[in-house]
């Protein structure tokens, strides 16, 4: 039995050769490896922030987009329905000279948006038949009328993005 204690006692003299700074370290390596965690947190975090706030920008583009898209069907819609015959509207613009007509909602694809239009008389005009080459000669005038189509696009669920187009028309 002395033999394994003399074993064990030299594995131990042997360990204190190895490792001889072993009580003297001063934890410089963990102060610096958190130095680092550190670091990284800050990077990972301020990274995140950004990416919310991209993804902010992207939504608001996307129900900007969509309300564009909903003034413009509102527009095509209520120019459509005018070009169809259907003079509600017109009239109601030229009785009001330089207002716009009431609002009339035009229904889309989507719950999500809403649109409108209104139509406002702008002034006379003289449109002439017939082909360019003699309108000189067999040119019929026609009274005409020029209006202006303000279509509404906004979103249903009370944001704050709205849009507002405007486009001409001349009718007769």
């Amino acid at each position: 039995m002395i033999k394994v204690i003399k074993k064990k006692h030299k594995t131990l003299l042997s360990r204190k050769r190895r490792y001889p700074l072993r009580g003297k370290e001063s934890g410089a390596v963990m102060a610096l490896s958190m130095s680092i965690l550190l670091v990284l947190t800050i990077i990972v975090s301020a990274s995140a922030g950004r990416t919310a706030l991209e993804e902010k920008m992207a939504s608001n583009n996307q129900n900007k987009n969509l309300t564009f898209q909903a003034a413009e069907s509102a527009i095509d819609g209520t120019i459509s329905d005018i070009l169809g015959g259907d003079v509600t509207l017109v009239e109601e613009a030229r009785v009001a000279l330089d207002q716009y007509s009431s609002s009339t909602v035009v229904a889309i694809g989507s719950q999500d948006t809403v649109s409108t239009a209104r139509v406002k008389y702008v002034t006379t005009i003289s449109l002439t038949s017939g082909h360019s080459m003699n309108a000189d000669k067999s040119a019929v005038v026609l009274a005409g009328a020029r209006f202006e189509v303000l279509g509404t696009g906004s979103m249903a669920t009370g944001s704050a993005i709205s849009t507002v187009v405007k486009q001409g028309i001349d009718y007769r």
